[in-house]
C-alpha cells in the first residue's frame, strides 16, 4: 500500500493510520520504497520538498546565512591593526601631547587598554581614530582600514 504526501503540509500520511478525512486533498501517492529513500535522504542532511508536480523530492539545505559582521575586537587585536611604526608614533604623540597639557590621546589609549573589547562603532572609538587622523598619525584610508569589519580571530583575541 502506498504512502501519501501533501505538498501543502509537507507531510506524509499513511492510509493505515490516518482517516481519509484527515488527509489533505492535494496528497499524492508514493511507494513505500520512495518514502524510505526520502527519509534516508533527510537523515543524511537533505530536505524533503514538494516538486513542481506536488511529489516529494530531496533538495540540498539552503546555505547558511553569512555571519554578522564582527564589530567588537579584543583590544590587542585592535592595536595590531596599526603597523608597529604607527603604534610607536601614536605612543610618542600621546606622551608629547600629555606633556604639553593635552591628555586626549593618552586617555583614548588608556581606555583602550582598560577595555574588555573595542566597539568599532562606538563614538569614542571613532573619535579617537579621527583624532589620530587630525594629528597626522593616520591617513583617511588607514583610518577606514582600522575601523573595517573584524575577523572572528580578532573578536576572540586570538594571536594574529
Amino acid at each position: 500500500m502506498a504512502v501519501l504526501f501533501s505538498a501543502a503540509t509537507r507531510g506524509f500520511y499513511d492510509p493505515q493510520l490516518h482517516a481519509p478525512a484527515s488527509v489533505p486533498e492535494d496528497a499524492v501517492p508514493i511507494s513505500r520504497e520512495e518514502h524510505a529513500a526520502l527519509l534516508a535522504g533527510q537523515a543524511a542532511g537533505k530536505r524533503i520538498i514538494p516538486g513542481a508536480d506536488g511529489r516529494p523530492e530531496l533538495a540540498d539545505p539552503p546555505a547558511p546565512p553569512p555571519p554578522p559582521p564582527v564589530r567588537r575586537l579584543a583590544p590587542l587585536a585592535f592595536r595590531r591593526r596599526f603597523p608597529p611604526a604607527t603604534r610607536a608614533a601614536i605612543t610618542l604623540a600621546a606622551a608629547q601631547a600629555l606633556a604639553a597639557g593635552d591628555p586626549t590621546l593618552q586617555v583614548f589609549l588608556d581606555d583602550l587598554a582598560a577595555s574588555r573589547f573595542v566597539d568599532l562603532d562606538a563614538p569614542e572609538t571613532r573619535a579617537g581614530v579621527a583624532a589620530m587622523v587630525a594629528a597626522g598619525l593616520l591617513t583617511e584610508s588607514e583610518a577606514a582600514a582600522v575601523l573595517a569589519d573584524g575577523t572572528p580571530d580578532e573578536a576572540a583575541g586570538s594571536p594574529a
